[in-house]
């Protein structure tokens, strides 16, 4: 009856967001002051799709509704079903699971080895008084997640993955708190309010037994990487515990060589016109170095920064040219030069398919030419529409080597860890998973779904940026299906 009924309601949302759509294509003919009310109601009637997408995601995510789409990750159902990027998948799964997973239990502890049977007993109460106060937080979050809009869901969660394992109040009463807020808050004032509960929840930390998780730090650990922005950086964000902290603000301090003992400078400092911020990120890039130039030459690549290069782009870069690298940053020539003189170069040759001609060993394991000769073939993950850079795929057998498959390039692709495990060695459609298999009509790897005639290729933006792809783009009549999809 419920099933049948939210039908129906979706089906009435479609049809007036269609006819609305079909109405406002021509704004310049609508009264403004007789349809802002409207619009107003509108606006905050649309808080309830976030909470909605919440729902849907863990509900689909219940029933394991990846396998719709040959994969074991609801956030691939996600990403092809409804057209959401990877960010937004993650974001409705994350915020489904808040509020409708079950509270977890807490952490088993051992107790002190002279803990009393009184202590043992105000210990077991203080666990069970804060899941209890945890899953009534939950609860009445669902009733005040419906108020909040999508934009404002995300700071709150964005905020609370700061949250310490046993702060006090845990995460979910600091959100039901939060979208109380959001009703009258706006996005920044928000953000800025829950960081400070935050920090106040952090600070009462305790575990069950009253003693101070001095691991609290150590747990929020981590260092993010973000997209490059249109002048060629990234952003770098994390979260170090203190010893780590102070050892990389040790390390990234400036020269103190320019400065005499009795306080007085040589000049060095007033000379150099680069800010703090400048000098950390030059000895940074000084450390990364040294640490590369130290490996020693049989560890087989690790470390190493691969550029991905065709002779004709040689020719004709300039100095705005960007070419593409093994962990997913484009580099100028500037950026190259910057890098310094690689300890040994690599060249590969194609045909004008962009297919490279054989590489390989009877390994397990791919070897490094393998690895560069990937690179410059796929560039990302293989698999349809995936983005994911070398460094961040692992390299599969297309024959399982376990199937007397062997580690010659032609054989070889490269998947991100999501769709590697997604992968259906088998090859026989079971469980409704693909598998990894090249096309004999283009050369290039694809992904046959299970029980599917076709192969589908990447023919993703990243993709279309491998040598192999340029290469093919250079040769391919004008007008053709292989320069479309790879426009870039």
């Amino acid at each position: 009856m419920n099933e049948s009924r939210i039908n129906d309601l979706i089906t009435q949302v479609t049809t007036g967001l269609q006819g609305l759509a079909t109405l406002m294509a021509s704004p310049e003919s609508v009264a403004f002051a007789a349809v802002h009310p409207s619009f107003e109601a509108l606006e905050a009637a649309m808080n309830h799709k976030a909470a909605i997408d919440a729902s849907f995601a863990w509900l689909a995510n219940l029933h394991e509704a990846g396998r719709m789409v040959g994969s074991t990750s609801t956030t691939q159902y996600l990403r092809e079903k409804l057209g959401l990027s990877r960010a937004e998948a993650y974001n409705r799964l994350r915020q489904g699971a808040a509020l409708y997973d079950p509270v977890p239990e807490p952490s088993p502890e051992a107790p002190p080895a002279t803990e009393s049977d009184e202590q043992r007993r105000a210990r077991e109460s203080e666990q069970r008084r804060r899941a209890a106060e945890e899953e009534a937080a939950q609860q009445r979050a669902r009733q005040a997640a419906a108020e909040a809009s999508a934009e404002k869901r995300r700071v709150i969660e964005a905020e609370l993955d700061h949250l310490s394992e046993h702060a006090d109040p845990g995460a979910n009463a600091l959100r039901e708190r939060a979208l109380k807020q959001a009703g009258w808050r706006g996005a920044e004032d928000l953000r800025a309010w829950v960081r400070d509960r935050v920090r106040e929840a952090n600070a009462r930390a305790r575990k069950p037994d009253g003693t101070r998780d001095r691991l609290a730090a150590w747990k929020k650990r981590y260092i993010s990487f973000g997209q490059q922005d249109a002048d060629g950086g990234v952003r770098l964000s994390g979260y170090l515990p203190a010893a780590q902290a102070a050892a990389l603000r040790a390390a990234l301090s400036y020269n103190q060589s320019t400065t005499w003992s009795d306080g007085e400078s040589d000049g060095a400092e007033e000379r150099d016109k680069r800010s703090l911020g400048q000098r950390r990120a030059d000895k940074l890039h000084e450390i990364v170095r040294g640490h590369s130039a130290d490996k020693e030459p049989n560890r087989g690549g690790i470390g190493s920064v691969v550029v991905s290069v065709t002779q004709p782009e040689l020719e004709e870069m300039g100095l705005d040219t960007r070419f593409p690298t093994n962990t997913g940053v484009y580099l100028s020539p500037l950026d190259m030069l910057v890098l310094g003189e690689a300890s040994c170069d690599w060249m590969t040759v194609h045909d004008e398919r962009g297919a490279l001609l054989t590489l390989g060993r009877g390994k397990r394991t791919a070897n490094l030419e393998q690895r560069i000769a990937l690179l410059v073939t796929e560039l990302t993950c293989s698999h349809p529409g995936c983005d994911r850079p070398v460094d961040e795929c692992q390299i599969h057998h297309i024959i399982a080597w376990l199937l007397s498959g062997r580690t010659d390039i032609e054989n070889l692709t490269l998947l991100c860890r999501m769709h590697h495990r997604d992968n259906n060695d088998k090859r026989d459609g079971s469980r409704g998973m693909g598998h990894a298999e090249r096309d004999p009509a283009s050369g290039r790897v694809g992904h046959r779904d299970a029980g599917s005639s076709k192969i589908r290729l990447n023919n993703s933006v990243a993709a279309g940026k491998s040598a192999s792809a340029r290469i093919r783009r250079r040769h391919a009549p004008p007008d053709s299906e292989s320069e479309a999809l790879f426009a870039v």
